[in-house]
């Protein structure tokens, strides 16, 4: 510091010695006040800055002179400074005039002029970024482009001004996006691709602390498009090519980014946004407010026509005024349009986390967000606190190589009792080249998660070690704390490829070296397509009226003789528990699609003993086979099933969903429940018919023994009963014949 000291001290008295108009006393100035600049840039006292800037002007001269465009450079590197300092608008107002005066005095050609001109881009960038105007950045773009160019190659300086020209381009992309996506103006799916270049761009910047500043603004503008990117007036299949192909993985990534900011409340109302889609809330707008819907729809339709219109028929010879009136129908539409959406937020809104968290009192859920790196589980305990566990060695490839595997030893394994519109050598076409028939699936960075022979039992031991034991780990004290007085309810509610996979059958079955351990120890298991599927009323007390429908000899199917054997097996408990009575039963041909239609609404327990089928390519075409033809998933998601308070589906697949929209729950269980049932049993995969009747038994023996216990003044709670209904069978497991015979089954809702 003694000879910065020792310069400013020499170079002040050489400016006090130099009178006014001597052809040095400019260069002096100019010198003295680059040394305040160094004092400053090693102390950071603002009054070294002031000095500087008060001597670099000083030291200005007529535009004639050899050296003004260094002396213009130097001051509004300075101004500059000061406003990264102060953030004073008017000082980077100066810096650019000054510095751009440099770069229109600096001669072609001259050494210095590609530094200028990389100095005035960069303070067009800063006041681009403070008031956010296209022409700064357009600016900054033009005069960094001409630096870049003037620079040889060779020179040290010229990867830096690339960069920069980059990072230039990259802040106008992430600007332009920002300023599509929050117009009120143009159509929703336009405007959620702008949200997601925007949110595109701010992460090549590799900054969090960038989500954190805008207060995860992308994010919420992307989420709050999204009801109006699906949830108004469009046909099923344009919602279902709309979630595929535009949504994306874009909600994960949001969830992902508000779990970074550590949002956890936010991240979970965005994860709940992201669930079911495909249930436009103009069904419910409808029921409520009939007029308002159609007036809705019949905007929205003028709007999406005009620009269809406007797409074919616009020419570049249009008149102005023509435009103009284009312009002024489409903003007449689009007021009327945002006068109706004020009427319907209502119908649009997310629930906050203070209602989700309502949705299960007492129990556990378990929120899975796949992220393309890694997978963060969200733990809504009983207190309603949220409990965040980053999964880290679970990638979204990681999982898709679980998923395989899962399709494999499903596959290899079909049953009698099932009947899959895809062949074993289409499954074997979509296998990943990661996948060995040796080795198991890789964990995406080329090493085998297991070589087990079992496929099956390999893959609920990869679940239980990376993903369920941590986050029983995690919530050990409330699992404890239930264990002393009933066995704790988890509700899990996966997402992506995890939504296909077994969580709830994970654990450590017939190894030689591990004691065997799953997570029916600690816990009975359910799974549920969203919180809001569980914030249902509450089941009516009394005894239920039970519709039992059987399909042993199904026209165009493989016979089913394991029904007629089933009934019999519900029948008696019925009758030992004094509920014959209640018990409708349709079989064969009395089991019409329209039939049991109409029965479904008159009763609240079903069970359903038929062959159900995975609708592909087209999952709302997935059916329960009845006598004569399909009752469909499109069918049951229109009903409304007001007394159902369960149902037991005892057919194949019927919790089978879609690949293509994992996150929809795709499925005729998720149909029950989107129809009104409070809770259903249903299955993932095949399975075998000499095996349901044993379960059937057991289970059913348990809900009528609990309600007459309780003269059915108690809440059924069908969770517990599959989860002891199965125990003799999980306790016999050794491998993966024995796995196969319990796995299917699984348990929706609460």
């Amino acid at each position: 510091m003694a000879d910065i000291e020792n310069a400013i001290e020499s170079q002040l008295s050489a400016v006090q010695l130099t009178p006014n108009g001597h052809p040095n006393k400019p260069g002096r100035l100019n010198n003295l006040g680059n040394s305040h600049v160094r004092r400053f840039e090693r102390l950071g006292e603002m009054a070294d800055l002031d000095k500087a800037i008060e001597s670099q002007a000083s030291a200005l001269t007529p535009d004639s002179h050899p050296n003004k465009p260094m002396y213009l450079n130097n001051l509004g590197s300075s101004y500059r400074t000061r406003f990264e300092r102060l953030g004073e608008m008017s000082d980077v107002d100066k810096a650019i005039e000054f510095l751009a005066s440099a770069v229109q005095l600096t001669p072609n050609n001259h050494p210095s002029q590609p530094d200028h001109l990389n100095n005035v881009g960069n303070s067009y960038l800063t006041r681009f970024e403070r008031r956010g105007e296209i022409a700064d950045i357009d600016k900054a773009i033009q005069s960094q482009l001409v630096a870049v160019e003037l620079t040889p190659d060779g020179h040290p300086n010229k990867p830096g001004r690339i960069i920069n020209l980059g990072n230039y381009h990259l802040a106008r992309f992430e600007r332009l996006g920002e300023l599509s996506a929050t117009s009120v103006a143009g159509p929703p799916i336009i405007r959620f691709r702008a949200a997601r270049a925007w949110i595109y761009g701010l992460s090549l910047k590799e900054k969090v602390s960038d989500f954190k500043s805008l207060g995860l603004q992308p994010q919420h503008t992307l989420i709050n498009l999204i009801p109006e990117l699906v949830g108004l007036g469009a046909s099923f299949h344009r919602h279902f090519q709309t979630i595929q192909d535009v949504i994306g993985s874009s909600i994960h990534d949001a969830v992902c980014a508000a779990i970074r900011s550590q949002e956890f409340e936010l991240a979970v109302e965005w994860f709940e946004q992201g669930r079911s889609l495909l249930r436009s809330p103009l069904v419910d707008l409808q029921d409520a407010y009939p007029f308002l819907a159609q007036e809705f729809q019949n905007v929205q339709h003028r709007i999406e026509m005009s620009f269809v219109r406007h797409g074919v028929h616009d020419k570049a010879g249009a008149t102005a005024g023509s435009l103009e009136q284009q312009a002024q129908t489409y903003r007449c539409n689009n007021q009327k349009r945002e006068m109706l959406l004020a009427e319907i937020r209502t119908f649009l809104r997310p629930e906050k986390f203070s209602v989700l968290s309502k949705a299960c009192p007492g129990r556990l859920v378990a929120l899975l967000n796949v992220f393309e790196e890694h997978c963060d589980a969200l733990i809504i305990l009983p207190s309603s606190s949220i409990t965040h566990l980053s999964l880290v060695d679970v990638s979204q490839d990681y999982i898709d190589d679980l998923h395989t595997q899962w399709e494999r030893s499903r596959m290899t394994r079909l049953s009698n009792r099932g009947d899959e519109r895809q062949s074993l050598p289409d499954v074997h076409h979509a296998l990943k080249p990661s996948f060995s028939l040796e080795n198991g699936p890789s964990n995406g960075r080329g090493e085998p998660v297991s070589r087990n022979i079992n496929p099956l039992t390999s893959l609920l031991s990869d679940l239980w070690e990376k993903i369920v034991f941590p986050i029983v780990n995690a919530a050990e004290n409330v699992l404890c704390d239930s264990a002393s007085d009933k066995l704790a309810h988890i509700i899990w509610c996966p997402s992506g490829p995890l939504s296909f996979l077994p969580l709830h059958a994970a654990g450590i079955y017939g190894s030689s070296s591990q004691a065997p351990i799953n997570i029916s120890d600690f816990a009975a298991s359910s799974y549920t397509p969203s919180l809001t599927a569980l914030l249902s009323n509450p089941a009516q007390l009394g005894h239920p009226s039970i519709l039992m429908v059987t399909q042993p000899d199904t026209p165009n199917q493989t016979p089913l003789p394991g029904t007629l054997h089933e009934a019999e097996k519900i029948m008696q408990q019925a009758t030992l528990n004094a509920m014959q009575r209640y018990v409708h039963h349709l079989s064969q041909s009395e089991a019409t699609v329209l039939a049991v239609a109409e029965q479904l609404q008159s009763h609240e327990w079903v069970h359903l003993a038929c062959h159900g089928i995975q609708g592909l390519p087209d999952p709302m075409e997935s059916s329960f086979a009845l006598h004569d033809g399909g009752l469909t998933l499109a069918a049951l998601m229109q009903k409304s099933m007001g007394r159902a308070q369960f149902a037991f589906l005892s057919a194949c697949q019927t919790a089978t969903g879609d690949r293509a929209l994992p996150d929809e729950a795709m499925h005729l269980t998720s149909g029950m429940l989107a129809a009104g049932c409070l809770s259903v049993v249903g299955t993932m995969w095949a399975i075998e018919d000499t095996v349901v009747p044993e379960v059937a038994e057991a289970f059913y023996a348990i809900l009528f023994e609990e309600g007459r216990k309780s003269d059915w003044k108690a809440k059924p709670e069908p969770a517990y009963a599959l989860h002891y209904a199965l125990q003799s069978l999980r306790r016999e497991s050794t491998g993966d014949r024995d796995l196969m015979k319990w796995v299917p089954f699984v348990h929706y809702g609460i």
